[in-house]
């Protein structure tokens, strides 16, 4: 499960140098070459699908996009959660700085509950 906003100045949605609080020049690595490694290890087969998640907070300033690459081994879905518009922020959490900063925090969900829910439905297979 990956949650990124698109306009997330502290780690660049796309690769880049940008880093709040660690600019030290090096690139970071992108959403898409990240999910891309994750879907390759985790054998992922079927067409990716996406869904809008519900604006519950259109005053946010942001809106986000499920894609979810499904057909893996042993059902290890890969989930991007892809928040148009968030910053380097929480979904649902606190604004813990100015969104001059950090950027938006979107309302329209909770990563918290993201996380739990996704944990629950792909439990770690038991070793054999």
């Amino acid at each position: 499960l990956e949650i990124h906003g698109t306009a997330d100045p502290c780690w660049n949605f796309a690769q880049g140098k940008g880093a709040c609080l660690q600019n030290d020049g090096g690139v970071k690595v992108g959403v898409a070459q990240t999910v891309a490694g994750w879907v390759e290890r985790n054998g992922c087969v079927d067409a990716v699908t996406t869904s809008a998640v519900k604006d519950a907070d259109p005053n946010d300033g942001t809106t986000t996009v499920r894609e979810t690459h499904s057909g893996c081994v042993d059902d290890a879905d890969v989930v991007l959660l892809k928040v148009t518009g968030g910053g380097h922020t929480w979904p649902g959490g606190f604004q813990y700085d100015g969104a001059g900063t950090i950027g938006k925090t979107a309302r329209d969900f909770s990563a918290n509950d993201e996380i739990w829910s996704f944990f629950q439905a792909h439990p770690r297979p038991t070793p054999q």
